[in-house]
């Protein structure tokens, strides 16, 4: 999966979780922008906790729903949105801390919830044709560094 953002909103600090909801403002009006598609919502639990607990869940709905699907997540640390390798949308939900109380283990609940939207003619409608993956900050500082060799 590939970030459609420059950085993760779970690894980022003040300034960067300012660009960060910028970059997710962008994503929301380019997504409003498509077809209402018919699409189907698929939620995973990916913390190793809540995966084990919990079955996953498919939803029939449409395009524009996703964002109004996300809000009912925990979503207390933010989300980030992915492009799939098939083309479809990602979106990670980081939620509450926990922590195992017989283990010691401490993690976040971590919810995917991946969009398959089909068009009219009930294709699978390809994400990478809408949307742009940015040049992550450190390829482009290795691109940077190449070049100065060269």
């Amino acid at each position: 999966m590939k970030l459609l953002h420059q950085k993760s909103i779970y690894e980022s600090n003040y300034d960067e979780a300012l660009q960060h909801d910028i970059e997710i403002d962008n994503i929301m009006s380019k997504l409003f922008s498509l077809p209402n598609f018919l699409s189907e919502f698929q939620l995973r639990f990916e913390d190793d906790y809540h995966k084990e607990m919990n079955v996953p869940l498919d939803y029939e709905s449409y395009l524009h729903n996703i964002f109004d699907f996300i809000a009912e997540q925990d979503i207390k640390n933010g989300v980030d949105v992915h492009l799939t390798e098939e083309g479809n949308l990602c979106f990670m939900a980081y939620g509450q801390s926990y922590t195992i109380r017989s283990t010691g283990v401490s993690d976040v609940v971590r919810t995917s919830v991946t969009v398959i939207a089909k068009d009219e003619a009930g294709n699978q409608v390809d994400f990478s044709q809408h949307f742009n993956t940015p040049v992550q900050e450190k390829e482009q500082m290795n691109k940077i560094k190449s070049e100065q060799v060269l």
